[in-house]
């Protein structure tokens, strides 16, 4: 891409919870990697991340990828000449243990 920007917000709500909002915009990318390939439409993903602690050990989160389900392409390293289309929405829950 020519032009690519990142920017997120994040926030503490206590301190066992906090949230973070994340943007990509990418703007004249093209289909493939080649030259002359042709223009993609204007690429903009949103990601939700939230963190909860609930014990000195245990944390969960929760991660929305693509929450607005936006149909976005990116260069195809395979030379396809519509691009690649990026994940739709999708929702990821862990939990993470630590041992101490």
């Amino acid at each position: 891409p020519e032009k690519t920007m990142d920017f997120g917000v994040g926030y503490e709500l206590d301190k066992d919870i906090s949230v973070y909002w994340s943007n990509r915009v990418m703007d004249k990318v093209s289909a493939t990697m080649t030259e002359g390939s042709k223009p993609l439409p204007m690429y903009w993903q949103s990601d939700l991340h939230i963190d909860y602690r609930s014990s000195k050990n245990l944390k969960y989160a929760l991660q929305v990828y693509n929450m607005f389900d936006r149909e976005n392409y990116r260069s195809s390293l395979q030379l396809d000449p519509n691009g690649m289309r990026s994940e739709p929405l999708s929702v990821m829950l862990s939990a993470t243990y630590t041992f101490n």
